[in-house]
């Protein structure tokens, strides 16, 4: 959306996400984050966005294999899609962080002095941040992420 809104794009304001995605733990993150463990104390504030389910070649839901498959898993995305207002333009497009941007949306939303904000980070205890970014972000430490969001989910102010 951010990146819409800064190229005059206003009417663009909603996202389709995958369920079971997983993006990070802000608010714009958590809009088009598909686990309900994250979005539900925030589902208030976020944006309004389309859940659909994703392909899962690992368990697919058609009991297709890599030889008999015909993409039938993208028909939920299609569906999505064909219920947008009439008149309104689709752009699909997949972002995975900085590292995945054009060019043009990274000079635009990153690299142009007037439309970023640089936030300086000071960190105190390199070990104890170090070991809770490990926590929230590891793919293998989802039990202590879950414990350490029910503890302290609630101290977020919103």
């Amino acid at each position: 959306v951010q990146y819409w809104q800064q190229t005059g794009k206003e009417n663009k304001t909603r996202f389709i996400y995958l369920k079971g995605g997983y993006h990070g733990e802000t608010l714009g993150a958590l809009s088009v984050c598909g686990l309900d463990i994250f979005r539900n104390k925030f589902e208030k504030v976020l944006l309004d966005n389309i859940e659909v389910e994703g392909p899962d070649c690992f368990r697919c839901p058609y009991g297709l294999n890599r030889d008999s498959c015909s993409a039938e898993c993208f028909e939920p995305m299609e569906k999505a899609l064909e219920k947008k207002k009439p008149n309104t333009k689709t752009t699909v497009t997949r972002f995975k962080g900085l590292g995945e941007m054009s060019p043009v949306q990274l000079r635009e939303t990153t690299m142009l002095q007037d439309s970023r904000r640089l936030v300086k980070l000071t960190i105190d205890n390199a070990s104890y941040t170090e070991e809770l970014m490990d926590k929230l972000m590891a793919k293998k430490r989802y039990t202590d992420r879950k414990e350490w969001l029910e503890e302290k989910g609630n101290l977020a102010e919103i």
